[in-house]
Parts: C-alpha cells; structure tokens; sequence
C-alpha cells in the first residue's frame, strides 16, 4: 500500500494528486488482493479515515463485487462477513454508540433506504430464506440475523405478514433455524408501535406457535434452545405488560382488559418453563412473572383465579428453591455461585408473593413446614434444607408482631432442627 499516494486523496482538487490516485487506484483494482487490501483498511481504520479515503476504498470493493466476486469461491465468505459487519456496527446496530454526526448519517441512509430499496431488500431475504433452507442454513441463519437488526426502523408490516411469518412457524421445527428464528421473532414482538396493535400482533403470533406445538416442551432437551424460546414469550409478556399500562393510563378499559387477559392465558406455558430442571431456562421467565406481580399489586382485590396462579407459582418456586444432589458444598464453583445467584431471584419472587396475599403464603409454609417435621429423619437433605430456608424468609417477609406465624409448629421445628444440625452437619 503507498501511503504517501493515499495521502494526496486528502487534497482533491489539486490536479497533480489527482493523476496520480488515480493511476494508483487503477493499479489496486486490477490486483487480485486489491479488494482484500480495501477491506482491511475499511475495518481496522475506518474511524480514522476521512471520508475522501473511504471512498476510494469503497470504489475498490464495488469494482470487486461488480467484476470478480462470482469468480472467487474462497472471496465469498470473506466479503459477505464485511458487508454484514459495516451495515451492522455504522449504520443499523443501535445498541452500538454514536457521536451526533455518525447519527445523522445513519439516519439519512437508512431514510433512503426505506424510500429507495426497502422493498428489494425484504424480497432478497426472503429469496435467500425459501432458496437455501434446505441447502445452507447458516446463509438462511445468517439472514435471520439480518432481519433481526432491520425490524426495529421498517415497517412491521413488511415482516410481520403471511409469507414472512409463515416462515417463521416452519423454521421452529428446524433444529438449524430455531435459536436464529426466535431471536428474529423477539425483534417482531419488541418492535416499537400502537398498543392495541401490539397486542392483537402478540396474539396473532403466540396462536400460531402455540397451535404448531411451539411452547409444548416435555420432552425438549436442548437447554440452549429452551432458553432462547423462554426468552421469546418473556418478551411476550413484557411487551403485553407494557402495552396493558400505556392502555391503563389512557383509559381504554376494553383494550387493556384484552392485554391483561393475554397475559394470564400464558402462564400455563410460563409454569412450564419456569419448572425445568435447567435453571438457566427458568431464569427466561422470570421478567415475565414479576410483571404479572406488579400487575397484580395493582389490583383491589384478588380473585380466585388470581390466587390459583400465585398457588403454582409457590408450589414451582419451592421446587426450584432445593440444592441440587450435584451441588459441592466442600468447593463451590461457577455453577454453585450460578445457582445462589438464581436462588436471590427465586427469593424475591417468593417476598413478592407474601406481599401480595400473607395469609397464602403462611399457608403454604405451614403446610411444607409441616410435612418436614413429620418425616424429616426419612428425607433428604434438600427437602429439610428448603423447609428451615423457607421458614426463615417467611419471618423476613411476613413480619409478626407476636413473633410467630404458628407456634407450636415453630417450637418443634426449632427443637428437630437443632437435632437435625448436629446429626448431619459439620
């Protein structure tokens, strides 16, 4: 590379510099590495390039595409990775910082884009996704990904229709797709819009993943997978939430009366998720449940179908709440600190359970501190563990003023368990 010729690209209007890259421009683009050159330099420097620079380097990579791309089989993967990465870090990635200048850039070239070839570009992925499902799919993977970092600036409605969502429901039977294809439709459900129309587009997608067996995890073992479709209807139920408030505030009662009912209609997948034995898969809920709890601190008054719910939330929070037989006491690691750390987030749920109905939550303490002291020389460690831990968070969070819940049932576990301490403990 001949620095001292890029450096006349900074005075363009001189004539003598100008002879002279363009002679050197004709040199690098007739090179077979030329183009590998104007990618380096496109990636490794960009932020320090003026803009005169980056077009020259631009001009080399499009000569390349337009005249020698088709010809290189080893080229393709290297400039596909390019081009996807500088669309995504300068232009659509918004999590990515800018400076206001960089910003405004970015805004003008994607207003074009919509005005221009928003239209070509949404037909080309889904081309790519329909042509390569079968064949390539990491290309369609890589597409998905695409979409994704898209939806949140074009208009829903160029995705979020039949053919695109048609797709979608098909790829969830794709082990190749799947993962790619739930982050994509996290993207669709988080897209910024009207609230009734967020809603009735939740709705319309939970049916038809729920009707395509979907949520129906039983017998589904991948936990990567799991975790990526837990965050999907967590967002779900975020959204919603979100959408039910906004509706509240502006005093659409029948609206936020259809949001609320959608979020309640999938609790029963929520349990679901939030009961397997991965605890990584549970945590993907947990957002989900504390906004149907906030949502439920709102209310006057409980009903029965509301008590029902936090009832299975209890009964799944106490399960998950044990050690596994896995778990080292004598030198804990990574997955030991894991599962403290998730058993903080299980704590907090059960706290905002007794806050919202005490005599529930007493009750079911009762009933778990019960059972243990009946058979607790018979059981294991775990389920005599999880009745002494659930007994000292109930004083935490249920205070008494009488400085018990249930007496006699206190004494006697106090009296079993200091027997049960020195029996097993160290």
């Amino acid at each position: 590379m001949n620095q001292n010729i890029l450096k006349l690209l900074e005075t363009p209007l001189v004539p003598d510099a100008q002879a002279k890259v363009l002679s050197y421009f004709e040199e690098v683009k007739g090179s077979d590495t030329g183009w590998q050159l104007a990618i380096t330099e496109l990636t490794r420097t960009a932020d320090n390039l003026s803009d005169h620079t980056k077009f020259f380097w631009w001009q080399i990579v499009e000569n390349f595409v337009k005249t020698r791309y088709t010809q290189m089989d080893s080229a393709s993967l290297l400039m596909r990775n390019f081009l996807f990465q500088w669309l995504h870090n300068m232009v659509v990635d918004r999590e990515i910082p800018h400076s206001k200048e960089e910003a405004d850039r970015n805004t003008l070239i994607k207003d074009t884009i919509r005005e221009t070839c928003i239209n070509d570009l949404v037909n080309s992925w889904y081309q790519i996704c329909v042509l390569y499902e079968m064949s390539d799919s990491k290309l369609v993977s890589e597409c998905l990904d695409v979409i994704g970092a898209y939806i949140s600036w074009i208009d829903i409605s160029l995705i979020a229709n039949e053919r695109f969502v048609t797709l979608f429901i098909r790829f969830m039977k794709d082990q190749h797709l799947r993962e790619p294809d739930c982050d994509c439709l996290c993207e669709v459900v988080a897209k910024g819009m009207d609230s009734s129309a967020k809603v009735k587009l939740i709705e319309s997608l939970y049916s038809l993943l729920h009707g395509a067996g979907v949520f129906v995890i039983d017998n589904e073992e991948d936990s990567d997978y799991l975790c990526k479709l837990g965050k999907l209807i967590n967002t779900m139920g975020v959204q919603l939430a979100v959408s039910w408030t906004r509706l509240k505030k502006a005093n659409d009662i029948k609206d936020a009366a259809v949001a609320l009912d959608a979020i309640e209609n999938k609790l029963p997948v929520i349990y679901a998720f939030l009961g397997n034995e991965d605890d990584d898969v549970s945590a993907s809920v947990l957002e989900y449940i504390k906004e149907y709890i906030i949502i439920l601190k709102q209310k006057a008054l409980l009903s029965s179908v509301d008590r029902q719910h936090l009832e299975s939330l209890i009964s799944i929070n106490f399960e998950k709440m044990k050690y596994d037989e896995s778990y080292n006491f004598d030198n804990d690691g990574d997955e030991e600190a894991q599962f403290l750390e998730f058993r903080k987030q299980l704590k907090k749920l059960y706290d905002n359970i007794a806050s919202l109905d005490k005599d529930l939550i007493l009750s079911r303490t009762q009933q778990l501190v019960t059972s243990t002291l009946t058979n607790w020389q018979t059981l294991k460690f775990q389920d005599v563990e999880l009745a002494i831990t659930c007994l000292y968070e109930l004083g935490e969070a249920v205070p008494s003023s009488q400085g018990n819940h249930f007496a006699s049932d206190m004494v006697r576990f106090i009296i079993l368990t200091h027997s049960y301490q020195k029996k097993v403990l160290p």
